[in-house]
């Protein structure tokens, strides 16, 4: 195949000097389209060619330690680690150094994600974050504190004027803490002049200071369809295999895989460093088809608009199966992370069609960013599987390639029924006699035993089988399941029975006008596979026909169900039940045409696929139900768990914009106001410590209406999310005598908790 070499220019500017370095990169794909790149290309790697600031000028943060406890990139479910976490051994109150010069720009506070954050902007734009901090220096902690009560809640988002916190590089900005998510540690980002997060390994003071002699280490590898076309070993199933270590960090899959048709890679490995048993994710892959390298990624930066993309970058399905976090090692349609050296949507992806049938050699290196790698190697077949039919003339077998199937050899197989072991016989077609196309294989059927015949190619691919199994007189009851799965933008049906079918089993598919017969094969002699392209339906309302012979009699069962296409040109609004449940997909609110499935639950209804990412996304409405009031909202499953995700009420309907995945919906009521537990309250020495437990079961904290007093006084308690309790701690002008402290605390739909507690002070 033809193919072009894609190059471009890395600038970085240290001090005054500039320096253009060449990352010259192989073609990346069989479908680059004819007349170079699409002009999106240029868009997304626009602003990501260059980094325009002095590396050398940033200085590690803390003096806490220098292990990297997590990198840059790592996985997140919902969104790519934006900067790399540094050990604090557990503990907090290490110093946190200014990384450069300049001025605070951004003070944050929040119970949840970064909890007590800075950002400091620096002359060249570039901006440098501390996180997960356990409290300011004085001066800002003072500035904190005053505006944390002006505005009488916890949480605050401020941008101080550039002159109110001018910074030297090394100065104390603040001290580690455990704030927010996540245990003691420092989280630490650098952020480009467009606030896109940068690896801070690409800077020389980091890269240095991180010890790192270990290579990434291959877990496994998994081959996918990716469209109806696609099997791997005969199966339209994904097919994940163990690497095996050979030694020096190389490792091998164990046997040869037959690909055909449309084929999406991805992997399973970690990276770690010396000082931490902590796995990261790998920095830099590269795939190569024989010595043609078909992909690359590195995660040096992305677009913070784009963090979600995670789940383009990552093979989501078997995220959400709990396989494992495989990267994909292909571009996903929609994906537009600048990872992938200018390449085009589906590079990585092999398209047997494109290359020569043959036996082919797949490399994977895994690097990390101080040049640790490791490689992976396979062994595939290349070849589109061999179609026979076989009919049987009189005490023979006639087996009939399909056209411009040429085939090597036959292997018949027999047993008794009962038994388990096949006898096997090969045949090389040149050997047997021909009726034009057809071969003759000289096996008596003696309409007792079970037979199973195969063809190969002389490349190697060989076809699904085809069984004769005579009835079985000892055995009268009979069955036939449908079963169907939807993967991707097709349907998988699987047709079973508890016995072996008589013959081969026939599956029809109606959907409007359309009225198809589906070609299925066999896996084995009591299951049948086949896959419908859903691009292929006329109406949304599709019915499935099977019938059969088991074990001689007749059985046939159908299914009927509903599917929706979304198109990201047009979107699309689908209703189901009477009416009460509508999802609304305006324009580009997917990333590619999406086939979706509403079925009603015992809570309300779900929506599928629920493993595909959303582009623009889409409205949810659900009309309340008769009965149903007050202190009521919609509710979703996130990662489990039931979340609130909206308590927006209008045209009689609650309603809330979805932005990531599909899931399940229902309206509930909450009428449990928050718990407030274990409260202590202790006053020494001029000292007020008020610590208690607050929780909620169903619609979650509403964190800004938590209000805490002391004789009317306002106190401005720090709410751990984590651990589930709020912390006072703070000098307070209290006299002798007695004092009464309240506590009021919101839920996110209005029922309260209130506790009031006296004390006394001596």
């Amino acid at each position: 195949m033809g193919k072009t070499t894609n190059a471009f220019f890395l600038v970085v500017l240290i001090g005054t000097a500039a320096f253009l370095v060449s990352l010259t990169h192989s073609p990346l794909s069989s479908v680059e389209p004819i007349g170079g790149l699409p002009d999106w290309i240029d868009d997304v790697y626009l602003h990501f060619d260059s980094l325009r600031t002095d590396l050398s000028d940033y200085q590690w943060p803390t003096e806490a330690s220098q292990t990297m406890s997590s990198a840059f990139g790592e996985f997140r479910r919902t969104h790519f680690h934006a900067g790399i976490d540094i050990s604090t051994q557990g503990r907090t109150g290490y110093r946190v150094l200014a990384s450069r010069s300049g001025f605070v720009e951004r003070i944050h506070v929040s119970p949840f994600g970064y909890g007590k954050m800075l950002q400091v902007r620096h002359e060249d734009g570039f901006v440098t974050l501390y996180a997960h901090l356990n409290r300011f220096d004085d001066r800002t902690e003072e500035y904190v504190r005053g505006f944390q009560y002006a505005n009488e809640q916890y949480s605050l988002d401020v941008r101080p004027d550039p002159e109110s916190f001018v910074v030297q590089k090394g100065d104390v900005i603040a001290f580690t803490g455990a704030s927010g998510a996540g245990p003691p540690h420092l989280h630490f980002e650098i952020r480009d002049e467009r606030n896109n997060p940068v690896n801070p390994l690409l800077f020389p003071h980091f890269a240095s200071a991180v010890t790192d002699t270990r290579a990434p280490e291959f877990r496994q590898i998994n081959f996918s369809p990716f469209d109806h076309t696609g099997r791997i070993n005969g199966s339209p199933l994904p097919t994940s295999i163990d690497a095996r270590l050979l030694g020096n960090n190389e490792y091998v899959v164990p046997r040869t895989i037959r690909l055909s048709g449309a084929i999406g890679l991805s992997v399973r490995a970690t990276d770690r460093v010396n000082a931490t048993w902590h796995n990261n994710g790998v920095y830099h892959y590269e795939l190569f088809l024989d010595s043609t390298l078909i992909y690359s990624s590195k995660l040096d930066r992305f677009s913070s608009r784009l963090t979600e993309q995670i789940a383009l970058h990552y093979d989501w399905p078997l995220v959400e199966a709990g396989e494992g976090r495989f990267q994909r090692l292909f571009l996903e349609p929609g994906n537009r992370l600048p990872f992938y050296a200018r390449s085009p949507e589906k590079s990585g992806l092999i398209e047997t069609a494109s290359y020569e049938r043959g036996f082919y050699t797949l490399t994977i290196v895994a690097r990390d960013v101080q040049g640790n790698q490791s490689r992976l190697k396979a062994t595939v077949l290349l070849d589109e599987m061999p179609i026979i039919d076989v009919r049987k003339d009189g005490n023979v077998m006639v087996v009939a390639p399909s056209p411009q199937t040429n085939i090597s050899s036959i292997t018949v197989a027999s047993r008794n029924p009962g038994s388990r072991t096949w006898k096997r016989t090969s045949y090389e077609t040149n050997d047997l006699d021909a009726v034009g196309e057809d071969y003759i294989v000289p096996v008596s059927t003696d309409g007792k035993r079970q037979f199973r015949i195969e063809a190969k190619t002389a490349a190697g691919s060989v076809s699904h089988p085809v069984f004769f199994c005579p009835p079985t007189k000892s055995v009268k009851s009979t069955s036939l399941s449908l079963k169907k799965e939807f993967v991707r933008d097709y349907l998988l049906v699987t047709l079973s029975s508890h016995l072996p079918f008589t013959i081969r089993p026939s599956l029809r598919m109606k959907s409007g006008t359309l009225n198809s017969t589906i070609e299925i094969n066999a896996v084995d002699e009591q299951t049948y596979v086949g896959t419908i392209p859903l691009s292929d339906l006329e109406t949304t309302t599709v019915r499935l026909e099977a019938w059969g012979t088991v074990n001689g009699t007749n059985v046939e069962t159908a299914d009927e169900f509903s599917v929706f296409p979304i198109l990201p040109a047009s979107g699309g609004l689908i209703v189901a039940g009477a009416g009460e449940f509508e999802i609304d997909f305006p324009p580009d609110g997917v990333y590619q045409p999406l086939f979706v499935r509403i079925e009603q639950t015992e809570a309300g209804y779900a929506a599928y696929p629920q493993d595909v990412l959303l582009n623009k996304g889409a409205t949810v409405r659900y009309r309340q139900p008769a009965g149903v009031d007050g202190k009521t909202g919609l509710y979703f499953v996130d990662d489990g768990d039931v979340s609130l995700i909206s308590a927006k009420y209008a045209g009689g309907a609650y309603y809330a914009k979805i932005t990531k995945f599909l899931s399940e919906f229902s309206i509930r009521r909450d009428t449990i106001p928050p718990s407030i537990s274990s409260l202590s309250v202790r006053y020494s020495r001029g000292i007020l410590r008020v610590r208690f437990g607050l929780r909620d079961y169903l619609s979650g904290l509403n964190a800004d209406a938590l209000r805490i007093t002391v004789d009317d006084r306002l106190l401005i308690g720090e709410l751990d999310s984590d651990k589930k309790q709020v912390v006072f701690d703070e000098p307070v002008d209290l006299r002798s005598g007695r004092h009464v402290l309240r506590i009021e605390s919101r839920d996110k739909v209005g029922n309260i908790a209130f506790v009031a507690r006296e004390f006394g002070v001596k």
